[in-house]
């Protein structure tokens, strides 16, 4: 349970990760929790939830973590229905971003979707959950990720690294722009066998006249089966994207000030308000 509080000194507003220690004992999952709490702990990156502190009692473990006051980008896009170029460019710039900091430390995210980003009081996104988040100097086989974000490497066992970050942003630049994931599309979304077929097969289709769009070529970038060919991937990293045709004439360092206006601000009361 993730629940809302303030700091009784401050008055900061924060939220905390309510963890039931006897439910991570049955469930062996205190090595993975172990592991998210070290991985936010080398985190700090200003499209990235921070992690405040841990605290501990005999039954619980909380995890405090930056109060972020905009919902989910997954509710924003499904009241759109679906974003334009200048919108998925804008989400999608600052993922990159905070996927090159990631990446900079060996960590790799592995579950990136609507759902696990949040928007700001300013409209700007926060990556959370780092649940399946891991320290990947080589490679690891782990079988992890929502269905329809899976890479195909990881789908065939081939061993995965950053690249696999990579995959899930094309998935999410496409499902921005198109409403619906580029492998999920006219089949039953709880049909993950399906999916993982489809994600090997990568026959991507793009509505008409969609498809020698900018936006359509960076996704088949980021879209490209073999990982050393990805978008992100190759030796010029994650400057690929930044230098695409896709953001011509973007601004990285606005960006990163938070200059330019996102085109989405939610309606709060106060900074305590919360869009659920």
């Amino acid at each position: 349970k993730v629940k809302y509080a303030q700091h009784c000194e401050t008055n900061e507003a924060v939220a905390i990760k309510v963890l039931d220690k006897e439910k991570i004992q049955k469930q062996n999952m205190g090595a993975q929790i172990k592991k998210e709490i070290s991985i936010m702990k080398m985190v700090r990156h200003k499209y990235i939830v921070d992690m405040k502190e841990v605290l501990a009692s005999k039954t619980k473990i909380f995890i405090v973590l930056e109060l972020v006051t905009g919902g989910e980008l997954f509710t924003h896009l499904r009241r759109e229905r679906k974003f334009s170029d200048e919108q998925s460019k804008f989400y999608a710039a600052q993922i990159a971003e905070a996927f090159r900091h990631l990446h900079s430390l060996n960590i790799v995210h592995r579950d990136l979707k609507p759902e696990n980003l949040l928007i700001d009081d300013v409209g700007y996104i926060k990556i959370v959950d780092f649940g399946f988040a891991k320290v990947i100097e080589s490679k690891s086989y782990t079988l992890c990720g929502t269905p329809e974000y899976l890479a195909p490497e990881i789908v065939l066992a081939k061993g995965h690294n950053k690249g696999v970050d990579y995959w899930a942003l094309g998935v999410l630049i496409y499902e921005m722009r198109h409403t619906y994931s580029p492998y999920a599309q006219d089949i039953d979304v709880n049909d993950h066998v399906a999916i993982c077929k489809n994600i090997v097969k990568n026959q991507l289709k793009f509505p008409p006249g969609c498809s020698d769009s900018p936006c359509a070529k960076m996704i088949k970038g980021l879209l490209t089966t073999q990982p050393h060919m990805r978008l992100g991937c190759m030796a010029g990293g994650a400057v690929d994207i930044k230098s695409h045709m896709f953001y011509k004439g973007f601004s990285w360092n606005k960006l990163l000030q938070k200059e330019i206006k996102a085109p989405w601000i939610p309606k709060l009361k106060s900074k305590q308000d919360v869009k659920i």
